[in-house]
């Protein structure tokens, strides 16, 4: 965004609830006509608030490793140096852990601004640049940082947010896609609209799952807080109706709150258990003294029967299923190395995170677990996730942590 429509340096020395109500005052609207105008006037743009893991990592070392790594780590990396001679970037400390990062394109002169509040584990990055230029700044920027990370979530997930109180009632579209990833017909089925309903029936005949959500909460009949849900690790708010920013605020730490919570539940959490046997006290054999996995549940629809293995183009049989499984990983060799076992029974290796993991089918259950070995990060572990979901199955119906310790 060139023009700068809020004064970022405003910001010095303000609480996190002063500079969000700054952000919610520029989409607050008083009716249809006024939102309308908004929409005409800067067209795309609305606040998005990005959920980004954070490991010991602080704003201000950002420069300092861009740096660095221009000479170092990546000084014979084309794309790196494409970056960084193509930006000019500042960080300012704006104390309490909030801080502004300003992005210059020197070619374009286009400016995006981006409020980052840091946290220990967690940073909540506030920005009205449009969605389409994320990826080649803010999210490009943190891609070559190690100890930064989206937090995605699975469309189970996104769905398990919008099926609290409340959202669920006030679902006012979607965004879902099917890719028969492995079949020759390379099929694609994209979705847009529709509520809760029209998904399921999608879903019945094609098993599409939604990438995105779109909300619109109401005080009848109006919308007073509209906006957009992501599986790829932020949400966006689209307006907010005069009178109603103490609700926006409520759903933004809503919303932040959700995005953390799985990350903990389903991912941080393997960092607490080893997942290794050790031998028995009495010294007559061994035991498992802690395990972490998740089982993902696949839909039963999803699945071929006796009865109709030719005829349903769009499903699956498990010997089908265990196949895609052997294929990606082999193709994304650069990344995984996979062995297998026997039918149904994989070992997968994470050569950038140098972690372990068995991945299986339960043919009863219908269901692929994965099970972490010792040591494992949960970035390996999420990133091992969403790709099962993304890439290789998406008709999952729940996803469940497992968990014990001795």
């Amino acid at each position: 965004m060139s023009s700068l429509i809020i004064d970022y340096n405003s910001f010095k020395d303000k609480s996190r609830d002063e500079i969000a109500k700054r952000f919610l005052k520029y989409i607050t609207i008083e009716d249809e006509k006024s939102k309308q105008k908004l929409r005409k006037k800067y067209r795309k743009t609305n606040l998005k608030i990005i959920v980004v893991r954070n490991y010991n990592f602080s704003p201000l070392y950002i420069l300092e490793k861009l740096e660095k790594y221009y000479f170092g780590k990546f000084k014979d990396s084309k794309a790196y140096r494409n970056f960084y001679d193509s930006f000019h970037i500042n960080i300012q400390d704006l104390n309490h852990s909030n801080y502004y990062l300003h992005m210059e394109n020197i070619h374009s002169k286009k400016h995006y601004h981006f409020i980052i509040f840091a946290d220990n584990d967690y940073w909540y990055i506030l920005t009205l640049a449009r969605t389409d230029r994320l990826d080649a700044t803010i999210k490009r920027l943190f891609s070559f940082f190690t100890r930064l990370e989206y937090v995605k979530i699975t469309p189970q997930h996104l769905e398990n947010i919008v099926s609290s109180k409340l959202f669920e009632k006030n679902v006012k579209g979607f965004i879902a896609k099917y890719s028969n990833f492995y079949d020759e017909r390379k099929i694609t089925v994209n979705v847009y609209g529709g509520d809760l309903n029209d998904l399921n029936k999608m879903r019945k005949d094609f098993f599409v799952e939604p990438t995105a959500i779109k909300f619109s909460l109401k005080n009848s009949p109006i919308g007073v807080v509209e906006g957009k849900i992501f599986s790829e690790g932020y949400f966006a708010l689209e307006s907010v109706q005069k009178g109603y920013i103490e609700s926006a605020q409520q759903t933004i730490n809503q919303l932040t709150e959700s995005y953390t919570q799985i990350n903990k539940d389903y991912y941080q959490n393997v960092e607490n258990y080893d997942n290794y046997p050790k031998r028995t006290k009495d010294g007559n054999g061994l035991m498992i003294n802690s395990m972490f996995c998740l089982g993902f549940k696949i839909k039963e629809n999803r699945f071929k029967t006796q009865r109709n293995l030719e005829e349903d183009k769009y499903r699956i049989t498990l010997e089908e299923l265990d196949g895609n499984i052997k294929k990606y990983f082999e193709r994304n060799n650069k990344r995984y190395i996979i062995h297998t076992q026997h039918s149904f029974s994989h070992f997968v290796y994470d050569k950038l995170m140098r972690n372990k993991f068995q991945i299986t089918i339960e043919p009863k259950d219908k269901s692929i677990i994965v099970y972490t070995f010792k040591n494992c990060y949960e970035r390996s572990l999420r990133d091992i996730c969403n790709r099962i979901i993304t890439h290789i199955e998406t008709s999952i119906e729940s996803i469940e942590p497992f968990s014990f310790q001795y």
